[in-house]
């Protein structure tokens, strides 16, 4: 279980990170893709407290398959590495960097 959802998160790592790849991102570009995946891993904590893993295509299939629910204890730990996912972001990307960069040049 823990292998599938570990699946589901670096698949969601690796589309942000080839989407912040290439010649035509800007800076600001790359900002609003991050900022925009710290809102899906709020989104997604949100989800787990449900119990509902549709924004885990791979740990929900997985188990279907196993025709159980998710233990609770597995479902906590999903979320505290969700929570700690968005600490890591944020310490990387604070809020409000980007308007500084903003306001100090014009844009």
């Amino acid at each position: 279980m823990k292998l599938a959802y570990l699946a589901d998160i670096f698949k969601k790592n690796n589309d942000l990170r080839f989407s912040l790849q290439g010649k035509e991102v800007t800076v600001f570009d790359a900002t609003d893709k991050v900022e925009g995946f710290k809102k899906k891993l709020k989104y997604w904590v949100e989800s787990i407290k449900t119990g509902t893993l549709d924004c885990f295509p791979i740990t929900k299939g997985f188990g279907e398959e196993l025709e159980s629910d998710i233990p609770a204890d597995i479902l906590n730990e999903f979320e505290v590495n969700l929570l700690r996912l968005i600490d890591a972001f944020n310490s990387y990307f604070p809020k409000g960097l980007m308007e500084t960069y903003k306001k100090t040049f014009g844009f």
